[in-house]
Protein backbone atom coordinates (compact mmCIF):
# COMPACT_ATOMS: atom_id res chain seq x y z
CA UNK A 1 0.00 0.00 0.00
CA UNK A 2 2.85 2.37 0.31
CA UNK A 3 3.69 2.03 -2.58
CA UNK A 4 0.85 2.32 -4.01
CA UNK A 5 0.84 5.96 -2.03
CA UNK A 6 3.95 6.92 -3.41
CA UNK A 7 2.44 6.18 -7.26
CA UNK A 8 -0.69 8.82 -6.46
CA UNK A 9 1.21 11.34 -5.14
CA UNK A 10 3.78 11.56 -8.37
CA UNK A 11 2.45 14.03 -10.90
CA UNK A 12 2.33 14.32 -14.81
CA UNK A 13 4.39 17.92 -15.26
CA UNK A 14 6.21 19.44 -17.20
CA UNK A 15 8.94 17.77 -15.14
CA UNK A 16 7.82 14.36 -14.33
CA UNK A 17 7.87 13.11 -10.46
CA UNK A 18 10.31 10.85 -9.93
CA UNK A 19 10.81 8.23 -7.16
CA UNK A 20 13.28 5.03 -5.66
CA UNK A 21 11.69 2.88 -3.42
CA UNK A 22 12.57 0.10 -1.63
CA UNK A 23 10.31 -2.70 -1.29
CA UNK A 24 10.76 -6.24 -0.12
CA UNK A 25 11.46 -9.11 -2.31
CA UNK A 26 7.49 -10.04 -1.45
CA UNK A 27 6.32 -7.28 -3.88
CA UNK A 28 8.38 -8.70 -6.57
CA UNK A 29 6.08 -12.00 -7.52
CA UNK A 30 3.35 -11.94 -4.96
CA UNK A 31 -0.72 -12.40 -6.19
CA UNK A 32 -3.47 -10.70 -5.95
CA UNK A 33 -2.92 -6.52 -4.74
CA UNK A 34 0.59 -6.52 -5.12
CA UNK A 35 0.24 -7.92 -8.65
CA UNK A 36 -2.39 -5.25 -9.85
CA UNK A 37 0.17 -2.58 -8.81
CA UNK A 38 2.88 -3.85 -10.45
CA UNK A 39 0.81 -3.99 -13.67
CA UNK A 40 0.07 -0.21 -13.24
CA UNK A 41 3.59 0.44 -12.59
CA UNK A 42 4.46 -1.35 -15.81
CA UNK A 43 1.91 0.28 -17.81
CA UNK A 44 0.85 4.03 -16.40
CA UNK A 45 4.80 4.24 -15.13
CA UNK A 46 8.23 4.57 -16.61
CA UNK A 47 9.50 1.65 -14.32
CA UNK A 48 13.05 2.02 -15.81
CA UNK A 49 15.66 0.40 -13.37
CA UNK A 50 15.37 -2.39 -10.77
CA UNK A 51 18.65 -3.09 -8.33
CA UNK A 52 17.90 -6.12 -7.09
CA UNK A 53 20.29 -6.38 -3.25
CA UNK A 54 21.43 -9.04 -1.35
CA UNK A 55 20.07 -10.05 1.99
CA UNK A 56 21.22 -7.75 4.97
CA UNK A 57 21.27 -4.38 3.45
CA UNK A 58 19.26 -2.97 6.32
CA UNK A 59 20.61 -4.87 9.08
CA UNK A 60 19.81 -4.85 12.22
CA UNK A 61 16.38 -3.50 11.01
CA UNK A 62 15.90 -6.47 8.32
CA UNK A 63 17.86 -9.02 6.91
CA UNK A 64 15.54 -9.78 4.24
CA UNK A 65 16.26 -9.37 0.38
CA UNK A 66 15.26 -6.25 -1.05
CA UNK A 67 14.97 -4.17 -4.08
CA UNK A 68 15.25 -0.73 -5.19
CA UNK A 69 12.23 0.41 -7.75
CA UNK A 70 13.17 3.09 -9.95
CA UNK A 71 10.26 4.94 -11.53
CA UNK A 72 8.62 8.02 -13.13
CA UNK A 73 6.00 9.46 -14.54
CA UNK A 74 7.17 9.70 -17.94
CA UNK A 75 6.57 7.52 -20.93
CA UNK A 76 6.28 4.34 -20.16
CA UNK A 77 9.60 2.41 -21.34
CA UNK A 78 9.59 -0.30 -23.41
CA UNK A 79 11.13 -2.72 -21.03
CA UNK A 80 13.04 -2.45 -17.58
CA UNK A 81 16.54 -2.57 -16.93
CA UNK A 82 17.75 -4.93 -14.29
CA UNK A 83 21.08 -4.77 -12.12
CA UNK A 84 21.86 -7.64 -9.61
CA UNK A 85 24.44 -6.59 -6.90
CA UNK A 86 26.57 -8.71 -5.25
CA UNK A 87 28.05 -9.07 -1.81
CA UNK A 88 31.91 -9.01 -2.19
CA UNK A 89 33.94 -11.65 -3.16
CA UNK A 90 35.30 -12.08 0.41
CA UNK A 91 31.46 -12.98 1.35
CA UNK A 92 30.43 -15.12 -1.08
CA UNK A 93 31.98 -18.06 0.06
CA UNK A 94 29.73 -18.35 3.01
CA UNK A 95 26.62 -20.25 2.61
CA UNK A 96 24.37 -17.87 2.63
CA UNK A 97 26.17 -14.59 1.19
CA UNK A 98 25.11 -11.40 2.43
CA UNK A 99 25.52 -8.07 4.40
CA UNK A 100 25.56 -8.22 8.36
CA UNK A 101 25.14 -5.43 11.22
CA UNK A 102 29.28 -5.83 11.69
CA UNK A 103 29.51 -6.54 7.93
CA UNK A 104 27.54 -3.44 6.16
CA UNK A 105 27.45 -2.17 2.82
CA UNK A 106 29.53 0.79 2.13
CA UNK A 107 29.60 3.19 -0.46
CA UNK A 108 32.39 2.50 -2.73
CA UNK A 109 30.42 -0.86 -2.95
CA UNK A 110 28.14 0.64 -5.22
CA UNK A 111 30.81 2.41 -7.68
CA UNK A 112 30.36 -0.24 -10.44
CA UNK A 113 26.23 0.42 -10.35
CA UNK A 114 26.88 4.37 -10.49
CA UNK A 115 29.92 3.53 -13.42
CA UNK A 116 26.89 1.68 -15.60
CA UNK A 117 24.05 4.29 -15.40
CA UNK A 118 24.69 6.67 -17.69
CA UNK A 119 25.41 4.10 -20.46
CA UNK A 120 23.75 0.89 -19.71
CA UNK A 121 24.66 -2.37 -21.07
CA UNK A 122 24.00 -5.95 -20.58
CA UNK A 123 26.65 -7.32 -18.68
CA UNK A 124 27.70 -10.47 -15.86
CA UNK A 125 25.42 -7.93 -13.81
CA UNK A 126 22.83 -6.33 -15.68
CA UNK A 127 20.27 -7.39 -18.12
CA UNK A 128 17.28 -5.76 -19.74
CA UNK A 129 13.51 -7.52 -19.94
CA UNK A 130 11.04 -6.17 -22.27
CA UNK A 131 8.16 -4.98 -21.24
CA UNK A 132 6.31 -7.72 -23.34
CA UNK A 133 7.54 -10.72 -20.88
CA UNK A 134 7.06 -9.09 -18.04
CA UNK A 135 3.16 -9.02 -18.98
CA UNK A 136 3.58 -12.27 -20.37
CA UNK A 137 4.29 -13.24 -16.62
CA UNK A 138 1.56 -11.94 -15.21
CA UNK A 139 3.32 -8.73 -14.36
CA UNK A 140 5.94 -10.45 -12.27
CA UNK A 141 9.25 -8.78 -11.49
CA UNK A 142 11.12 -11.41 -10.04
CA UNK A 143 13.54 -12.03 -12.96
CA UNK A 144 16.57 -13.33 -11.82
CA UNK A 145 20.15 -12.86 -13.70
CA UNK A 146 19.70 -14.78 -16.49
CA UNK A 147 24.16 -14.98 -16.94
CA UNK A 148 23.71 -17.39 -13.38
CA UNK A 149 20.63 -19.51 -14.83
CA UNK A 150 22.93 -20.31 -18.44
CA UNK A 151 25.31 -22.21 -16.16
CA UNK A 152 25.13 -26.20 -16.56
CA UNK A 153 25.17 -28.85 -13.85
CA UNK A 154 29.09 -30.23 -13.61
CA UNK A 155 29.39 -33.76 -13.40
CA UNK A 156 30.62 -34.97 -9.59
CA UNK A 157 34.38 -35.51 -10.93
CA UNK A 158 34.83 -31.95 -12.08
CA UNK A 159 32.90 -30.87 -8.90
CA UNK A 160 35.70 -32.37 -6.80
CA UNK A 161 38.65 -31.26 -8.80
CA UNK A 162 37.29 -27.86 -8.88
CA UNK A 163 36.79 -28.13 -4.90
CA UNK A 164 40.83 -29.43 -4.65
CA UNK A 165 42.60 -27.07 -6.85
CA UNK A 166 42.30 -23.91 -4.54
CA UNK A 167 42.72 -26.04 -1.67
CA UNK A 168 45.81 -28.22 -2.95
CA UNK A 169 47.16 -24.11 -3.50
CA UNK A 170 46.38 -23.16 -0.07
CA UNK A 171 48.25 -26.33 1.30
CA UNK A 172 51.06 -25.68 -0.59
CA UNK A 173 51.37 -22.03 0.68
CA UNK A 174 51.01 -23.23 4.49
CA UNK A 175 53.78 -25.60 4.21
CA UNK A 176 55.65 -22.88 2.53
CA UNK A 177 54.70 -20.74 5.34
CA UNK A 178 55.67 -23.28 8.07
CA UNK A 179 59.14 -23.34 6.90
CA UNK A 180 59.37 -19.69 6.94
CA UNK A 181 57.37 -18.86 9.99
CA UNK A 182 59.39 -21.27 11.72
CA UNK A 183 62.91 -19.23 11.20
CA UNK A 184 61.08 -15.73 11.46
CA UNK A 185 60.23 -16.64 14.54
CA UNK A 186 63.14 -16.24 16.75
CA UNK A 187 64.37 -13.55 15.05
CA UNK A 188 61.06 -11.31 15.57
CA UNK A 189 61.18 -12.08 19.60
CA UNK A 190 65.29 -11.39 19.37
CA UNK A 191 66.09 -8.55 17.49
CA UNK A 192 62.43 -6.47 18.09
CA UNK A 193 63.51 -3.49 20.07
CA UNK A 194 60.96 -1.06 21.50
CA UNK A 195 61.30 2.14 20.41
CA UNK A 196 58.39 5.61 20.96
CA UNK A 197 55.85 5.89 18.51
CA UNK A 198 57.06 9.75 18.18
CA UNK A 199 60.27 8.13 16.39
CA UNK A 200 58.99 7.62 13.12
CA UNK A 201 55.36 8.89 13.52
CA UNK A 202 54.88 12.65 12.44
CA UNK A 203 51.67 14.85 12.44
CA UNK A 204 50.54 15.58 9.09
CA UNK A 205 48.91 18.83 8.88
CA UNK A 206 48.60 19.52 4.59
CA UNK A 207 45.53 22.07 4.86
CA UNK A 208 43.19 21.83 2.49
CA UNK A 209 42.03 24.79 0.08
CA UNK A 210 38.45 23.49 -0.31
CA UNK A 211 36.70 25.16 -3.72
CA UNK A 212 33.30 25.86 -4.00
CA UNK A 213 32.36 23.89 -7.52
CA UNK A 214 34.88 20.99 -6.99
CA UNK A 215 34.02 17.88 -5.82
CA UNK A 216 35.83 15.62 -2.78
CA UNK A 217 36.24 12.64 -0.95
CA UNK A 218 35.80 12.66 2.32
CA UNK A 219 36.64 9.44 4.29
CA UNK A 220 35.74 8.10 7.78
CA UNK A 221 37.72 5.01 9.41
CA UNK A 222 35.63 2.20 11.42
CA UNK A 223 35.51 0.61 13.93
CA UNK A 224 37.42 -2.92 15.88
CA UNK A 225 39.86 -2.59 12.48
CA UNK A 226 37.25 -2.95 9.95
CA UNK A 227 39.15 -0.38 7.60
CA UNK A 228 39.03 3.51 6.35
CA UNK A 229 36.22 3.71 3.84
CA UNK A 230 34.65 6.43 1.75
CA UNK A 231 31.90 8.51 3.15
CA UNK A 232 30.71 10.54 0.69
CA UNK A 233 31.83 12.64 -2.23
CA UNK A 234 30.70 16.18 -1.66
CA UNK A 235 30.55 19.11 -3.44
CA UNK A 236 33.56 21.66 -2.01
CA UNK A 237 30.64 24.23 -1.43
CA UNK A 238 28.47 22.05 0.85
CA UNK A 239 31.47 21.35 3.28
CA UNK A 240 30.48 23.00 6.43
CA UNK A 241 33.58 22.12 8.80
CA UNK A 242 36.86 23.77 8.60
CA UNK A 243 39.70 23.48 8.70
CA UNK A 244 39.67 20.21 6.43
CA UNK A 245 42.72 18.17 5.74
CA UNK A 246 44.19 15.98 2.78
CA UNK A 247 44.66 12.58 3.63
CA UNK A 248 47.30 10.90 1.26
CA UNK A 249 48.04 7.25 0.78
CA UNK A 250 50.17 5.09 2.98
CA UNK A 251 49.73 7.41 5.89
CA UNK A 252 48.28 6.45 9.39
CA UNK A 253 44.74 7.95 10.36
CA UNK A 254 42.70 7.65 13.75
CA UNK A 255 39.66 8.77 15.30
CA UNK A 256 40.53 10.85 18.26
CA UNK A 257 37.21 9.19 20.00
CA UNK A 258 36.92 5.90 19.01
CA UNK A 259 41.11 4.96 18.34
CA UNK A 260 40.48 2.82 22.06
CA UNK A 261 37.60 1.17 20.11
CA UNK A 262 39.95 -0.08 17.06
CA UNK A 263 39.64 3.32 14.82
CA UNK A 264 42.75 3.26 12.94
CA UNK A 265 44.12 2.20 9.71
CA UNK A 266 46.76 2.79 7.33
CA UNK A 267 45.11 5.40 4.05
CA UNK A 268 44.75 2.90 1.08
CA UNK A 269 45.99 3.90 -2.63
CA UNK A 270 42.27 4.62 -3.77
CA UNK A 271 41.32 7.17 -1.06
CA UNK A 272 44.28 9.38 -1.76
CA UNK A 273 43.56 13.12 -1.78
CA UNK A 274 40.76 12.41 0.06
CA UNK A 275 39.99 15.18 3.16
CA UNK A 276 39.29 14.66 6.98
CA UNK A 277 38.58 16.85 9.39
CA UNK A 278 40.74 17.37 12.22
CA UNK A 279 39.30 14.94 14.39
CA UNK A 280 40.98 12.15 12.38
CA UNK A 281 44.83 13.00 12.89
CA UNK A 282 47.07 11.89 10.15
CA UNK A 283 50.48 10.80 10.84
CA UNK A 284 53.33 10.26 8.13
CA UNK A 285 55.74 7.24 8.42
CA UNK A 286 58.97 7.13 8.50
CA UNK A 287 59.49 3.94 6.24
CA UNK A 288 63.32 4.09 7.39
CA UNK A 289 62.49 2.55 10.31
CA UNK A 290 59.02 1.39 9.70
CA UNK A 291 57.48 -0.36 6.96
CA UNK A 292 53.65 0.80 6.58
CA UNK A 293 52.82 -2.88 5.65
CA UNK A 294 54.39 -3.94 9.15
CA UNK A 295 52.87 -0.88 10.85
CA UNK A 296 49.29 -2.23 9.41
CA UNK A 297 50.33 -5.57 10.72
CA UNK A 298 50.93 -4.02 14.27
CA UNK A 299 47.77 -1.90 14.33
CA UNK A 300 45.95 -5.43 14.39
CA UNK A 301 47.18 -6.18 17.76
CA UNK A 302 45.18 -6.01 21.07
CA UNK A 303 49.02 -4.20 23.01
CA UNK A 304 48.55 -1.67 20.34
CA UNK A 305 44.50 -1.15 20.89
CA UNK A 306 45.76 -0.66 24.90
CA UNK A 307 47.99 2.15 23.86
CA UNK A 308 45.04 3.74 22.25
CA UNK A 309 43.22 3.08 25.34
CA UNK A 310 46.15 4.56 27.68
CA UNK A 311 46.36 7.33 25.74
CA UNK A 312 42.72 8.68 25.71
CA UNK A 313 41.48 11.20 28.25
CA UNK A 314 37.86 12.22 28.94
CA UNK A 315 34.66 11.19 30.01
CA UNK A 316 33.12 7.58 28.99
CA UNK A 317 31.92 8.36 26.45
CA UNK A 318 33.91 11.12 25.17
CA UNK A 319 37.25 10.10 25.76
CA UNK A 320 39.70 11.69 23.08
CA UNK A 321 43.30 10.33 22.00
CA UNK A 322 45.92 12.61 23.19
CA UNK A 323 48.88 12.83 21.31
CA UNK A 324 51.43 13.39 23.43
CA UNK A 325 50.27 10.39 25.17
CA UNK A 326 50.00 8.38 22.15
CA UNK A 327 53.35 9.41 20.36
CA UNK A 328 55.40 8.68 23.72
CA UNK A 329 53.78 5.25 23.77
CA UNK A 330 56.71 1.93 22.38
CA UNK A 331 56.23 -0.70 20.09
CA UNK A 332 58.44 -3.05 19.17
CA UNK A 333 60.52 -2.82 16.21
CA UNK A 334 62.72 -5.68 14.41
CA UNK A 335 65.50 -4.59 11.84
CA UNK A 336 63.71 -3.14 8.30
CA UNK A 337 65.24 -7.04 6.60
CA UNK A 338 62.95 -8.60 9.55
CA UNK A 339 59.79 -6.37 9.17
CA UNK A 340 60.02 -7.21 5.33
CA UNK A 341 59.85 -10.85 5.87
CA UNK A 342 57.08 -10.45 8.51
CA UNK A 343 54.95 -8.24 5.28
CA UNK A 344 55.90 -11.00 3.19
CA UNK A 345 54.83 -13.86 5.36
CA UNK A 346 51.76 -11.56 5.70
CA UNK A 347 51.12 -11.51 2.10
CA UNK A 348 51.60 -15.44 1.54
CA UNK A 349 49.00 -16.20 4.68
CA UNK A 350 46.45 -13.58 2.72
CA UNK A 351 47.11 -15.52 -0.45
CA UNK A 352 45.94 -19.13 1.62
CA UNK A 353 43.20 -17.78 3.27
CA UNK A 354 41.64 -16.37 -0.31
CA UNK A 355 42.18 -19.96 -1.26
CA UNK A 356 40.22 -21.72 1.41
CA UNK A 357 37.48 -19.52 0.87
CA UNK A 358 37.17 -19.81 -2.98
CA UNK A 359 37.63 -23.44 -2.20
CA UNK A 360 34.66 -22.98 0.50
CA UNK A 361 33.01 -21.16 -2.14
CA UNK A 362 33.00 -23.96 -4.54
CA UNK A 363 32.13 -26.63 -2.43
CA UNK A 364 28.91 -24.47 -1.22
CA UNK A 365 27.74 -24.85 -4.77
CA UNK A 366 28.50 -28.20 -5.32
CA UNK A 367 25.33 -29.61 -4.05
CA UNK A 368 23.32 -28.03 -6.44
CA UNK A 369 25.86 -28.11 -9.72
CA UNK A 370 25.21 -31.81 -9.05
CA UNK A 371 21.94 -31.67 -9.14
CA UNK A 372 21.66 -30.06 -12.19
CA UNK A 373 24.06 -32.72 -14.24
CA UNK A 374 21.41 -35.03 -12.88
CA UNK A 375 18.39 -33.35 -14.30
CA UNK A 376 21.06 -32.22 -17.95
Amino acid sequence: LFLQLIMRKLKRASKPGRAAVVVPESVMGDAGIAQRIRQELVNEFNLHTIVRLPKGVFEPYSDIQTNLLFFDRASPADGVWFYQHEVPPERRGMRNPCYTRTYALRFEELRPILDWWPSRSDSDAAWFVAKGAIAGRDYSLDFRNPRRSESNGTGPAAVVTAIKQPLDHASGLLQHLAGKAKDLEPRLNGQSKRIPLGSFLRRSRNDASVVPDQEYKQITVKLYGKGIVLRQVLAGRDIRTRPQFVASAGQLIMSRIDARNGAFGIVPPELHGSLVTQDFPLFDIDATVVEPEFLALLLSSEQFLDACTRSSRGTTNRKRLKEDLFLAESVPVPPLEIQEQAVELLRVTRTAVSSVLEGARIADQAIAAIANYVFE
